[in-house]
């Protein structure tokens, strides 16, 4: 017999012997790694007819998430506050299984902060839910170089991860020239649902929230966690603030 012929008769009964079997491929039940809990710290954020993702922390008794501020436009990107009432629970919190498309959890939220321009909120969470993991914030910013990893929910795939490295630490991608408003760049792969979603270190930390998009190379840029917590005393809290980061 020809080798081809061969080849082909061993070829055939491989298939048909996998024809009658069922292959089911399921996740190994082990301990979540870092990663995993890293993902359990972004849920899906909706308020309307927006959606993207968000970052839970916990602090003072109180839980918190951060997002960004045009995922709660609702369509109106040129002014998120308008449509929003402090304290009145409308938003939506939604947290899904890592690895997997089911459902985890589901709460609401209400807005303690906002600011419109450098694009970032804080909302509090109603209710703690099993399964919820809280992220821990850096007061430094990444390095240029460093090995960063974002988290959000482009296009509703909630927990979707990219890594890339940081290309810049402090850069103003707007016409705004204003040496306050800074972001962290990095080539971090995203998408339309990225927003909000968190930009965390290779250790675990959260350095950023992930609030735009250069449309010319696909690289991203994040509000510094640092920055948010530092504008928590300013303008834009209203009465009895949810206290600040955790360390």
């Amino acid at each position: 017999m020809k080798r081809a012929a061969i080849l082909g008769t061993i070829m055939a009964a491989l298939f048909v012997g996998c024809a009658s079997q069922k292959l089911t491929l399921t996740i190994p039940q082990t301990k979540e790694t870092e990663v995993e809990q890293m993902i359990r710290s972004v849920p899906l954020v909706f308020y309307g007819g927006s959606a993207g993702a968000g970052v839970l922390f916990k602090s003072g008794g109180k839980i918190g998430c951060l997002t960004a501020a045009h995922v709660l436009s609702d369509g109106d990107p040129n002014d998120p506050k308008s449509k929003l009432t402090y304290g009145k629970q409308m938003i939506h919190i939604t947290g899904y299984v890592p690895g997997t498309e089911d459902l985890d959890y589901t709460t609401t939220a209400k807005l303690v902060a906002i600011d419109p321009k450098q694009d970032w909120a804080v909302l509090e969470v109603a209710e703690e839910k099993s399964g919820m993991q809280f992220s821990r914030f850096a007061k430094h910013l990444p390095r240029i170089g460093e090995e960063v990893w974002s988290i959000g929910s482009p296009m509703f795939d909630a927990g979707t991860i990219s890594r890339g490295i940081v290309c810049h630490p402090r850069r103003n991608p707007t016409v705004d020239k204003d040496l306050n408003l800074y972001y962290i760049h990095t080539d971090a792969a995203g998408t339309l649902g990225s927003s909000g979603g968190g930009l965390f270190t290779a250790d675990g930390l959260c350095v950023g929230i992930v609030v735009r998009k250069n449309p010319m190379n696909d690289t991203m840029y994040a509000v510094p966690t640092g920055v948010i917590e530092e504008n928590l005393c300013g303008m834009f809290l209203p009465p009895d603030p949810m206290p600040p980061f955790v360390e």
